[in-house]
């Protein structure tokens, strides 16, 4: 067994990228076009075309510039070029924005430090960041600082951390090159109401009616130059099944069982 592991590592290490990992791209271009469905309840469906670039087998593909109030459970993934030639093998949303009380907690127990700096001055305190709740609590060679003043710099983002949501896909290609793909999936967070000014004549005869549409996109993304359709009405949306509990109740005395299943 230890032959075979040294020459499984002997032969990794002479074969150039045989042990790494599938080839990483970030689709973050614009869109080719935009089709949206916004339902009057604060959601709608997104489709979004673009072109990605795989290599031949497996790529890990981040598909950013993306609403942040998606449905993970709705997003759908195919290939408009080859749709048959490219499988998903593994998908996820990464949602973990960057945000101040986010990075802090990722550096709780790692140094860190506070630059002070006034018209005179400067100088840099370094310590162990032990407590980023309600403020700062670092520990120092000199002793304990509760919320010492200055700026805090950090050595880099924390790893899990992100600056705008990302749809991130391992995919299989048969082949490799440009694909035109289109990504679907429904979003909260858009929404449409209509108004209506009716102006009547003198003669109280006729009158003139005005409609006007207004579209509310807080999803936390932009969707430019989309093809748009407004649907009105109640949606229904499958849930899942409940799971009936299952009640017992004991015998009446003197029948037999240990009890009554409903």
């Amino acid at each position: 067994m230890l032959r075979t592991i040294a020459l499984l590592a002997l032969v990794a290490s002479a074969i150039p990228g045989w042990a790494q990992g599938p080839k990483r791209v970030t689709v973050d271009q614009p869109s080719l076009g935009y089709e949206i469905t916004v339902y009057n309840q604060n959601m709608g469906l997104v489709k979004d075309q673009r072109q990605i670039t795989l290599d031949s087998g497996q790529t890990m593909v981040d598909f950013t510039n993306v609403a942040a109030l998606i449905d993970p459970t709705s997003v759908h993934f195919t290939s408009l070029t080859n749709p048959q030639g490219v499988s998903i093998l593994e998908q996820n949303f990464q949602y973990d924005l960057v945000n101040t009380d986010k990075m802090l907690q990722k550096y709780l127990g790692e140094k860190i430090r506070i630059r002070q700096k006034d018209d005179k001055s400067e100088k840099v305190i370094e310590g162990t960041l032990l407590s980023a709740v309600g403020g700062i609590v670092l520990k120092t060679n000199e002793g304990i600082l509760i919320n010492p003043a200055g700026q805090i710099e950090l050595p880099d983002l924390p790893d899990g951390l992100i600056i705008k949501p990302t749809l991130v896909w391992l995919l299989d290609a048969t082949k490799g090159g440009k694909q035109n793909v289109e990504v679907s999936y429904i979003t909260n967070g858009l929404n449409w109401t209509a108004d209506y000014v009716a102006v009547v004549n003198q003669d109280d005869t006729s009158l003139g009616l005005n409609g006007w549409v207004t579209l509310d996109n807080k999803s936390g993304a932009s969707y430019k130059n989309a093809g748009l359709k407004l649907i009105a009405g109640d949606v229904h949306r499958v849930q899942p099944p409940v799971q009936r509990e299952m009640m017992y109740k004991a015998a009446p005395a003197g029948r037999a069982g240990g009890g009554q299943q409903f």
